[in-house]
């Protein structure tokens, strides 16, 4: 009687162990897929890496900017990945972030990307750590600053030939520009 009150006991433990695996199996899905979402509804491309370069994190915003699908993305190296970015400093300031922890904020690069041409690029990139503040990896938000680069240009051609208050009056899109 004494071993089979035992085995009951162990299994109503072991039902209760499992119900409560279950449920936080099912919370830590639930934020995962919060996470993911807030991550794609950004208009900054966020992509992680970790502590060798794989590529751990890599949102659709920068599919759009870097056009490089996730699926090409995700567990490889950012070298082989964005190899279009091998002959900027990239890669010296992932290692920077990476080694030293250094920190960069508003880094503007120029390059050619197959599919969009010349793009510029600002970079922000910071280290990615855990709980115990060691670094994990590499955090890059990339942000496309390449209309906007040019709709500076529109507005500086425009202010050399009329009045600044003309100027400042121009639509922020160079595309409804009308004469």
């Amino acid at each position: 009687l004494t071993t089979l009150a035992d085995q009951t006991a162990l299994a109503l433990e072991n039902a209760t162990l499992f119900d409560g695996m279950q449920r936080n199996l099912a919370e830590i899905s639930q934020m995962k897929n919060l996470m993911t979402n807030v991550f794609d509804s950004m208009d900054n491309g966020v992509i992680t890496t970790d502590i060798v370069g794989k590529i751990t994190l890599y949102n659709r915003a920068a599919e759009f900017i870097l056009a490089v699908p996730s699926e090409k993305c995700i567990g490889l190296p950012y070298t082989e990945v964005l190899s279009s970015l091998n002959n900027t400093i990239f890669p010296n300031l992932i290692s920077n972030v990476a080694r030293r922890e250094n920190h960069y904020t508003d880094y503007e690069i120029i390059s050619e990307l197959p599919g969009r041409g010349r793009v510029n690029l600002s970079l922000n990139l910071a280290p990615l750590k855990d709980a115990q503040n060691q670094t994990q990896g590499v955090t890059i938000v990339v942000d496309d600053v390449t209309e906007t680069k040019r709709l500076r240009a529109v507005h500086n051609m425009f202010r050399r030939y009329v009045s600044p208050a003309v100027v400042d009056r121009l639509p922020s899109n160079p595309v409804d520009l009308q004469l």
